[in-house]
């Protein structure tokens, strides 16, 4: 951020952009690319769309890499449950197609490798 001249500069990973954003009228004024020459393997940048993307989640407010900032899993049970939540009908979408999800008591889980 430019904080004189209004400025903030974001890199766009998957784009290998760096976009300049007007922040007074919130606009992006230019988007600039980062270089002619992307070395990573096309199967990472490639997949860097599902990684990054929050619309593939299950429920469309944060991305894969959220939790699996490299795209693995990171072997640690997370307790996830709330004794006095409320059943939330949510419709997950998964490898294996949709399912219902929300149970306030999930319990104990690990976090899964992301599996585009």
């Amino acid at each position: 951020m430019n904080a004189a001249a209004q400025r903030l500069y974001l890199l766009n990973r998957i784009s290998n952009t760096i976009s300049i954003i007007d922040a007074a009228s919130d606009t992006v004024m230019k988007e600039i690319p980062v270089g002619s020459y992307d070395p990573t393997p096309a199967a990472i940048r490639d997949g860097r769309g599902f990684l990054y993307d929050a619309k593939l989640s299950g429920n469309g407010n944060a991305s894969c890499a959220t939790c699996h900032v490299d795209g693995d899993n990171d072997l640690i049970a997370w307790d996830l449950g709330d004794p006095n939540g409320n059943m939330k009908v949510v419709l997950c979408t998964t490898r294996w197609g949709p399912r219902p999800a929300g149970h306030p008591m999930k319990g104990p889980m690990m976090t899964q490798p992301c599996v585009a």
